[in-house]
This record gives C-alpha cells, structure tokens and sequence, in this order.
C-alpha cells in the first residue's frame, strides 16, 4: 500500500510533469519539524528565494510559502483523515490551481505589538477579499504584486 507522500506524489506528478526536479522521492525524504517534505518548488526567480513547499505531516497536507522575510511561511492545511490521501491529493492540486491561476495571492502584512520591533507575517487569501494595510501582495505570475516596500 502506498504511503500519503507516494500517493500525493503520484497526483502532482500528474497535474504537473514540470516539477518533478522539484517533487522528492519517497526514498530520499526528509523529516523536518513539519512533517515529511514533499515538494519543494522555487517560485519566480525576481522574487529571490520565495519558494512554495508540501509537507505529508499523516492525516493532512500542508502546503507552506516561504517569502524569507517574514517570521513564519504562509501555511494552507488540507485534512483528509479517513477519506483518504488520494482525496487529499486531488484537493492539494485544486488549492494549486487556484494559486497559479491567482485566485489565491500571498498577503505580507507588518505588525507591531506594544514596544516589541514591528515584524511582518504572511497568509494565502482569496484575491476578491478586501486587505486592510498590506506591506505586499505576491501572484504566482505577479499580476497581482503590489509591495509598500521591495518584495
């Protein structure tokens, strides 16, 4: 029976024979805090180290953007429990297209609290939804892009 990794593996590489430099066999994993890294795809070379990277973490996918300038990558759970990695899989490439497509775009957004120095976070939002003060936005072809300051 194959694993989850294999199992979503086998999905990508379908929906997307581009990545597979990208897409880690299972025989040569890694176990990060994470989980079991499965992807790990550079994104848009005038962004400068951005990349998007898929964990198998058991029972759910998450799938992370890292900018490298915020504290933590944006994170997108998918939780298939008992329904299956297969079904897992087909929901991970689904969130994918919505991100290429860019119905979804990376939000960086600046915080401050209290005396601490301000230091800015990440998320994934639909690109329809109203965004309060952000630093920048990222699209996956950088239709979208707009930054306060550099991206």
């Amino acid at each position: 029976m194959p694993t989850n990794s294999e199992v979503l593996r086998k999905v990508l590489l379908n929906h997307f024979p581009e990545w597979k430099d990208f897409v880690h066999a299972s025989s040569n994993r890694e176990e990060s805090e994470s989980g079991f890294e499965v992807l790990s795809l550079p994104v848009r070379e005038d962004l400068g180290g951005h990349t998007l990277s898929i964990y198998d973490l058991g029972d759910t996918f998450l799938l992370a953007y890292n900018d490298t300038k915020a504290r933590r990558p944006a994170e997108q759970q998918i939780v298939f429990g008992d329904s299956g990695s297969e079904e897992g899989a087909k929901a991970v490439v689904e969130w994918l297209r919505g991100f290429i497509d860019e119905r979804i775009v990376v939000v960086r957004f600046r915080y401050r609290w209290l005396w601490h120095s301000p230091y800015t976070l990440i998320f994934f939002r639909q690109r329809g939804q109203r965004i309060k003060k952000p630093v920048a936005v990222i699209s996956w072809r950088g239709t979208y892009d707009y930054a306060a300051d550099a991206v």
